[in-house]
């Protein structure tokens, strides 16, 4: 018969295993957070100053500053997740541990699902023009996906 001291380390073991890259890197999430401020600043003088050096240098045409927007909101994406992934990936191999468990499949799917219906919700809402709702519209959908 096991000792009951012996039972609890095998099982904290499996637990520290099992949930270890459930989260993200604190860099990955401020390296995010840095890369959505510049194009917050970046987009903020495409918008208000469009004469500006900074600026898009084509005044009055609306349709070619959303797409630029679009184009800037895509890049900073895949920015955020190639460095998410980058920096996980990195640290599973220098602790030698499995970097793509199940229970980080299970996450990346539960978030998957609600943040790729809000940013088709979100294109909608922009196409039909409806900005002041934009923002309130993807923090819904990414806490949803947190949930």
């Amino acid at each position: 018969m096991k000792k009951p001291e012996k039972e609890l380390a095998e099982i904290k073991s499996m637990m520290e295993r099992s949930t270890r890259f459930l989260s993200l890197s604190g860099l990955a999430g401020i390296l995010a957070g840095v890369y959505a401020l510049l194009a917050a600043g970046l987009a903020y003088f495409w918008i208000y100053y469009p004469g500006a050096p900074i600026g898009d240098q084509i005044t009055g045409i609306q349709d070619q500053t959303l797409n630029k927007l679009v184009i800037m909101a895509l890049l900073v994406l895949c920015l955020a997740v190639g460095t998410a992934w980058f920096l996980s990936h990195r640290k599973s191999e220098q602790k030698a541990q499995q970097f793509w468990t199940p229970a980080g499949r299970r996450f990346v799917l539960g978030l998957f699902i609600p943040v790729v219906t809000g940013a088709a919700f979100s294109l909608a809402l922009m196409l039909h023009g409806r900005f002041d709702l934009l923002a309130a519209a993807t923090l819904i959908f990414y806490g949803l996906g947190l949930l």
